[in-house]
This record gives C-alpha cells, sequence and structure tokens, in this order.
C-alpha cells in the first residue's frame, strides 16, 4: 500500500465506494478509533476494521495512522479524503432536502445559537424578514459570549465569529470582516483625525471591558511592520451595541470589525480611520470570520438550510460585511 500524501484520490474511486463507506470513515475520524464507531453501528470492532482497510486499498492510500495506545489519526492523504467525504454527503443531503421540499411545506422550531455581538447586531436584524416569509418558522435564538457546541447543546445552528469549537459535523463560512479603527464625523470635527495608531494616545478612546479587565492595548499591523498602543479614554464598556451607540454619538474613537459599522458607515455617520492598516484590534481577537455551524452531514433538515440560505444571501448583499470599507 502507498504511503505517500502525494497519491491521488481519483473522483472515480471515491464514487465506487459508496455513500455509507464515507459516512463510516468520517465517524472513524472524528470519534478517533474503531471501538466508538462499532457500537454506534451496533457490529463487531473488527468489522469495522476490515470496512477502513477496503476503502484504503481501493484508493491506494494509507488513511488512518495509530496514535498512542488506541487514538487513530488522519495522515495527510486521511485529511483530504474526510474533507472530499463531507463535501459528497452533503451534496447528497442538499439533493435529498431539494426534493423533499418538492411536496413538502417546511416549518417548525429552529433552534439557533449565535455569538453575542453577531446576534445583537446582525442575525437579530435580519430574523423578522426570514420569518415574514416563512410563516410556518419559528426562531429561538439563544446569544452567548461562549463558543457553543451544537451537540452537547442540541442547536440546529450556532453562528460564532472565529473558528468554531467542539464536535460539529460542518462548518459553512458566511463573511468576512475586518477590524479597523472608527470615529464619527462629529468627532473628527471637533478633535482632528489622527493620521497613525500611535497618535490616538491624545485620543478619547472607548475601551473595551470584560470580566472585570478593562482592555486598553491596541496592536496594529501594517504590511510587516507591526506594533501597539496603549490608550486611554474617559468611558469603558462591556457591549458591543453600548459602544457603537457611543461612538455614533461621537464620545471617542473606537475599535471594531467592519461588519459592526455597516449601518454607520452607510449612513455617513462614522469613518475608518488608518484604511491603510492591514488591521487594529485586541491582542486577544481571533480572526474576524463569521461561521455557521451545524451537527450533521446528512439529513440535515429543511427549515435549518432554508435559515442558512435566507442569511447567506443577506451576508452577500452587504460588501462591507464581506470585506470591504
Amino acid at each position: 500500500m502507498k504511503n505517500s500524501a502525494q497519491d491521488s484520490i481519483k473522483t472515480s474511486d471515491i464514487n465506487a465506494l459508496g455513500f455509507h463507506a464515507l459516512e463510516l470513515y468520517i465517524q472513524v475520524v472524528e470519534l478517533g478509533n474503531f471501538s466508538a464507531v462499532a457500537v454506534r453501528y451496533d457490529v463487531a470492532v473488527s468489522s469495522i476494521s476490515r470496512q477502513i482497510k477496503k476503502i484504503e486499498e481501493a484508493l491506494g492510500v494509507a488513511l488512518l495512522l495509530k496514535h498512542g495506545s488506541a487514538k487513530l489519526m488522519p495522515t495527510e492523504a486521511g485529511l483530504r479524503f474526510y474533507d472530499m467525504a463531507q463535501s459528497i454527503l452533503l451534496s447528497l443531503s442538499d439533493a435529498q432536502n431539494e426534493l423533499k421540499s418538492l411536496t413538502s411545506q417546511p416549518g417548525g422550531l429552529i433552534q439557533v445559537g449565535c455569538s453575542t455581538p453577531v446576534g445583537e447586531i446582525l442575525i437579530a436584524q435580519m430574523i423578522p424578514k426570514f420569518l415574514s416569509q416563512n410563516p410556518g418558522m419559528k426562531i429561538d435564538l439563544v446569544m452567548s459570549n461562549k463558543i457553543l457546541d451544537v451537540v452537547a447543546e442540541r442547536l440546529d445552528l450556532f453562528i460564532c465569529l472565529g473558528s468554531p469549537a467542539g464536535e460539529a459535523k460542518v462548518i459553512r463560512k458566511l463573511g468576512n470582516g475586518h477590524n479597523g479603527v472608527y470615529a464619527s464625523l462629529e468627532y473628527l470635527e471637533k478633535y482632528g483625525e489622527p493620521q497613525t495608531p500611535e497618535e490616538l494616545v491624545d485620543h478619547n478612546c472607548l475601551i473595551y471591558r470584560d470580566d472585570h479587565v478593562s482592555y486598553d492595548k491596541w496592536v496594529y499591523r501594517k504590511g510587516i511592520d507591526t506594533g501597539s498602543v496603549k490608550i486611554s479614554g474617559t468611558l469603558s464598556l462591556n457591549t458591543s451595541n453600548s459602544m457603537l451607540n457611543m461612538l455614533a454619538k461621537g464620545v471617542g474613537v473606537c475599535m471594531a470589525q467592519s461588519w459592526m459599522v455597516t449601518s454607520y458607515v452607510k449612513q455617513g455617520k462614522i469613518k475608518k480611520l488608518f484604511p491603510d492598516y492591514d488591521y487594529v484590534m485586541l491582542p486577544f481577537m481571533r480572526e474576524d470570520v463569521i461561521y455557521a455551524v451545524f451537527p450533521q452531514v446528512r439529513g440535515l433538515p429543511l427549515k435549518t438550510r432554508m435559515l442558512i440560505d435566507f442569511i447567506v444571501s443577506e451576508f452577500e448583499a452587504d460588501s462591507i460585511l464581506l470585506g470591504g470599507d
């Protein structure tokens, strides 16, 4: 058997395996051993082992390596095959749901979790339109400052900022943002516009505060140059909405993600500072990408798929959200 990750995995070889083989392999990668998969399918461990061996022989590559006493880890080729298998099963699920939609009217409750800033500023603004277009739907929206596990929390969908964690089976990117610094036109007319982040030491900055800690250090990058500036201000807050309200009222300069300030920018109320900088953000901030996370590859309920597609269409309609300013 070949072990090189450069060995090609042909689509024709994957098609010949069948959907059950793809699903079985995905389960082994996610659970990390044959025993757990055997329990899930109520078969002998040796049966799972033999089927994985047949998959490797059919593809001509080693997909799994033993790590430690029992943990199985995918090889480079194994990771590639895992992604391909997920994509194929997701396409099958989409096709099944599309056919079901021809003969059924979707409805029911959708349990949605959401990172608090994304939920307050974006998702909560979209939901009324979705519900008006789909009168048979109901949504239970739970916002949290923590990354929720869609499986453990029994969610149909979780929308988060930055790479999600937990046992999610499917992750879909919704949109990019851009971390930067903003000020209202009223503030700039009164106090002048700083030209570099270092000049923020002379300005009133809105400070984010969380768990009794005030984050008064902002980091920035411009090309290969990086740096930081210690800011100060007369007001600290612990929610995104309150900071945006103070920003719009001209209280001070605010560090924010582009999708947070979309409406204010469109209305001409605020301006982005330092547009030639790659970013200005808090040291602990994660990537400014919004993801949708849902718990299963196959059999995704049509109501959940419809909500995801609706949110994607709303995101795509907003150029600022997708990374522009």
